[in-house]
Order: C-alpha cells, then sequence, then structure tokens
C-alpha cells in the first residue's frame, strides 16, 4: 500500500515539474527579448526562445548544441565567449553589457543591450549560463539622429548674432544662446529652466513679453518691434516668435529669435532728423526763389514804366 502511495506521489511530482516546465518554457518563448542558456562547461546552446530565432535568423534546431565560433565571425565569437568567461568568474555573478554588436544571419549587424547571468546547482558549482539581450539598434539610430540634430541646433544657436531662445508653456526658457545670455548679464545655465519674470523687472515689459509669448502659444506668429530697456540701457529689439508643435499639432513651445535694431533706429532717427533738415532748407529756398523772382518781375515792370515815361517826355 505504501508502494502504490509513493508511485502516486511520485508521478504526480513527476506532473507537477512538467506543468512548470511546460509553463516555463511558454513564458520564455514569448518574451520578446532574446533569451539563452549556455552549459557552463563549454558554451553550447541548451535553450533558445522565438525572439532570438527571430533575432538571429536562424531555427533553434540549428542554435542548440552549437556555441558562438559555429555562428559567427571568429573575433565577434571570441569577445562573445570572453564575456560568457567573465561572467562565469565574477564574484557579483552577472555582468551588464550595455552595447554589443551581432551579425545575423537576415538582419546584419545589429546592437544589443545584454545581460549575462550565472547560474548556479543545487551543489553551488556553476551549471549554466543565462543571457537576456534586447535589440537597441532603432534606439542608437534615433540617438544619433537626434543626436546629429541637436549638434546641428547647438551650432545654429552659438554662431547666430541673433538671440534665440525656447519658452515652454510654463514660461520658462529651456534653451538660450549666449546672445540672450549676454543680454541679460548672464551665462546660459543661469537662465535656463528659469521663470521670465526672474529677467524682466519693469512691470510694464514683463507683462507685454508674457502677453505675446501667450498669444504665440495659441499658435498666432508674431513680429514685434519695441522699445526695451536691459541692463539699464534703452534700446529697440525686433522679435520673431513662432509655435513649436509636437507630432500631434498641439504647441508646446515658443521659439523666438530676437534681433538689437537700436543701431538701425537711431540711424532711422538720424535720417529723418537730416530729412527735415532738408525739407527745411528747401523750404527756404524755395521762398528765396519767390522772393527772387517776385524781385526780377518788379524791376522788369519797373524799368517798362521808366522806358514808358522817357518816350512820353521826348515826344
Amino acid at each position: 500500500m505504501k508502494r502504490v502511495e509513493g508511485i502516486i506521489e511520485h508521478e504526480a511530482t513527476e506532473n507537477a515539474l512538467r506543468e512548470s516546465k511546460t509553463l516555463t518554457d511558454a513564458v520564455i518563448d514569448n518574451i520578446p527579448l532574446m533569451i539563452f542558456l549556455k552549459e557552463a562547461k563549454d558554451l553550447r546552446f541548451v535553450i533558445f526562445n522565438r525572439a532570438g530565432e527571430e533575432l538571429l535568423g536562424y531555427n533553434r534546431k540549428d542554435l542548440l548544441g552549437k556555441n558562438n565560433l559555429d555562428l559567427f565571425p571568429t573575433k565577434e565569437a571570441a569577445n562573445f565567449m570572453a564575456k560568457d568567461r567573465e561572467t562565469l568568474n565574477s564574484k557579483a555573478g552577472f555582468v551588464d553589457i550595455p552595447e554589443e554588436p551581432i551579425t545575423t544571419a537576415k538582419k546584419g549587424v545589429r546592437i544589443l543591450h545584454t545581460r549575462k547571468v550565472c547560474i548556479k546547482g543545487i551543489d553551488g558549482n556553476t551549471k549554466y549560463l543565462l543571457g537576456i539581450s534586447e535589440d537597441i539598434t532603432e534606439r542608437k539610430k534615433i540617438e544619433e539622429a537626434l543626436k546629429g540634430s541637436e549638434e546641428k541646433y547647438r551650432a545654429i544657436l552659438n554662431c547666430s548674432t541673433d538671440q534665440i531662445f525656447i519658452i515652454d508653456k510654463n514660461l520658462k526658457f529651456v534653451s538660450v544662446n549666449s546672445f540672450v545670455a549676454r543680454a541679460f548679464g548672464k551665462k546660459p545655465e543661469d537662465i535656463i529652466n528659469k521663470p521670465l519674470k526672474n529677467f524682466f523687472h519693469r512691470p510694464s515689459e514683463l507683462a507685454r513679453f508674457t502677453n505675446n509669448i501667450k498669444k504665440t502659444l495659441r499658435g498666432e506668429s508674431q513680429n514685434i518691434e519695441e522699445e526695451i530697456i536691459l541692463q539699464g540701457k534703452k534700446g529697440f529689439i525686433s522679435t520673431q516668435l513662432n509655435p513649436i508643435k509636437n507630432s500631434s499639432g498641439a504647441v508646446v513651445a515658443v521659439l523666438g529669435i530676437a534681433r538689437d535694431i537700436t543701431d538701425r533706429k537711431d540711424a532711422e532717427k538720424e535720417l529723418k532728423k537730416s530729412q527735415e533738415s532738408l525739407q527745411s532748407k528747401v523750404d527756404e529756398l524755395e521762398k528765396f526763389n519767390k522772393l527772387a523772382i517776385g524781385r526780377e518781375l518788379r524791376m522788369i515792370e519797373l524799368k517798362n514804366k521808366i522806358k514808358e515815361l522817357e518816350g512820353k517826355f521826348s515826344a
């Protein structure tokens, strides 16, 4: 009787183990990251999931029982195996590899973020190496593209002699170039993420500028010329404000490009004075001409009268 009970209990345990293994295999196979398990001794693959098959372009039947040297270029395989050994010999029991290239059968070279973990048996001896890899190729492309855009953007910012700035919906400076900082007598890092009110000390100017920013945040582009006072000096500035929209079309910030036009305004003022002075001289000349012409006409008239009188006396 006890023997029968033992057999039943043994079968129940085996069934539970099989069910547990089936469940574990299903979970591993449906995780969207490449997961593999290698024997610690010769680093041959004993488990490979579906995501790994799709990434590498191999059927798992062609992967199991193989090691890296059977699948990848020699130098690449040697690097993988060196990291495997480093993991197996490390005290921490794991190694995180932020970026590593891998040559696939159908997708060319991809970039992986891999974490390798040492798996020990009940006896405490190392049995396996577990690997979990995420394909970060597209993310790296996006990061590189953004990095390139950011570098171009910063180059434009710093090469331009205009004052260029971005203000967010919270009315804080998100980005400024050196000319904005110079206008405020600050460094760029002292302005970024700070509110507008920290830099406009005249309430009327702050109110006017804030209203213009709010209009632009509602989607209205603006081109403004105004008199301002910065660092105690009066001047004129021309500012173009344009809304920045996200991919959904919603306005998220304002791009401003401002140019000091004080010299131009001073030149216009001097030109106006010159024009007024010239006009005054023209008016005076016209008056003089009228007087001269009038005098000349009177002289002609007087000469004619003299001739007329001379004619009468001679008769």
